[in-house]
C-alpha cells in the first residue's frame, strides 16, 4: 500500500487547506474595510488619538470574529466544493467567476437592498479567492 495520497484525496485536502488561508486573507481584509466604514460612516466620541486606536481595534477585532465564523459557516463550504467540482485554474477570470459564485449568497440572504456594502465587501472576496487559487495551483504541482 502506497503512503502517498490519491488523486482525489491530494485534491480535496488541496482545495480544504487553500479555501481556509483564502479565508483567513478574506476575513482579514474585509476586517479591516468594516473597520473603516464603521469609523467613517458613524458618529463615534473619543477625547484622543489613542482612544480612536482602541476604537478601530475593536471594530477589526469583532469584524475578524464575525467574518471568520460567517465566512467558516457559509462561504468556505462553498469555496471548497467549487474548487474540488470545478477545478478552476488559477487565473483572473476563473477569481473572479468563483467571486461571483461566493458573493451570490451574501446578496441573497444578507445584503439585499445594500448593493453598494456589498459591492464594497466583494473586494475581501475576490482576494482569499485570489490567494485560494494561488495556494491550489502550487499545492497540486508540487
Amino acid at each position: 500500500m502506497s503512503a502517498e495520497p490519491s488523486g482525489v484525496a491530494r485534491r480535496i485536502g488541496s482545495a480544504i487547506l487553500a479555501s481556509a488561508a483564502g479565508l483567513i486573507v478574506g476575513a482579514s481584509a474585509a476586517a479591516v474595510m468594516s473597520a473603516i466604514v464603521m469609523l467613517f460612516g458613524n458618529t463615534f466620541e473619543y477625547r484622543s488619538l489613542q482612544g480612536l486606536l482602541w476604537l478601530a481595534i475593536g471594530f477589526f477585532t469583532e469584524g475578524m470574529f464575525w467574518f471568520l465564523l460567517g465566512g467558516a459557516m457559509f462561504v468556505l463550504p462553498l469555496g471548497v466544493l467549487a474548487i474540488i467540482v470545478f477545478r478552476p485554474r488559477n487565473t483572473q477570470a476563473a477569481t473572479l467567476r468563483l467571486s461571483v459564485v461566493l458573493l451570490v449568497p451574501l446578496l441573497i440572504g444578507y445584503y439585499p437592498g445594500r448593493t453598494l456594502l456589498a459591492l464594497i465587501f466583494a473586494i475581501p472576496i475576490w482576494l482569499g479567492v485570489r490567494v485560494a487559487l494561488t495556494l491550489n495551483a502550487r499545492m497540486l504541482r508540487v
